[in-house]
């Protein structure tokens, strides 16, 4: 059998894992909520209306759109032994369906940093600390991690004014070309949020 090259294996698991967010998102309890994983409630409630077919289609984006606030800078990395716990909306029924897939993600993370590691940090936004600081990480430490892994998960970009209404948005442009090309502006964005030092740019996007 022939094996899929490692781009084509990454893209693909990345719109799964991108497919089980969206679902996360679109299933959680927007009463009452400011925010939910970041995202203002009026944009989780479109992307709950959305059906099948345009929320695949915002799956497709060819970078992971859920992140862990931890995994973003210094200033983030003590959040993980605070074992501060975030309700984002869901109900006790949907939360564990949301540890589930922040363990995951996480483990998915971690096994991706013994990968191609260009493409895995434009794909998965790990900026250098990052993405050393997981590869360097046993399976047992990333198990310990895992636990606290749905108190700081976290729509990707979630801080930037008009990434995911730009996102949601592409779904409605009638042209196809344009759909893709508005989902691959996550790209450098990604660039900025992986290599700062190099693009010249900080994180300076995400709200305080």
């Amino acid at each position: 059998m022939q094996r899929k090259p490692p781009d084509s294996r990454i893209y693909s698991e990345i719109t799964e894992l991108n497919r089980e967010f969206l679902h996360l998102l679109a299933h959680v309890d927007r009463a009452g909520q400011q925010q939910i994983f970041g995202l203002d409630p009026l944009l989780v409630e479109r992307l709950a209306s959305f059906g099948a077919t345009e929320r695949e289609a915002i799956a497709s984006t060819p970078c992971l759109l859920a992140e862990f606030r931890w995994l973003l800078g210094p200033d983030s990395v003590p959040a993980i032994t605070d074992g501060a716990h975030r309700d984002d909306g869901a109900s006790a029924a949907c939360r564990r369906d949301i540890e589930v897939f922040a363990a995951s993600l996480l483990t998915y993370m971690w096994q991706s940093t013994h990968g191609h590691p260009l493409l895995t940090r434009l794909c998965i936004g790990l900026n250098r600390d990052a993405y050393r600081m997981l590869s360097e990480l046993s399976f047992s430490r990333i198990r310990q991690h895992a636990q606290h892994a749905a108190t700081l998960l976290q729509a990707r970009l979630c801080g930037h004014p008009r990434f995911w209404p730009d996102l949601l948005g592409s779904v409605s442009i009638p042209d196809q070309h344009l759909r893709v090309l508005s989902r691959l502006s996550i790209v450098p964005l990604t660039v900025a949020q992986s290599w700062p030092r190099t693009t010249g740019r900080t994180a300076g996007y995400r709200r305080s």
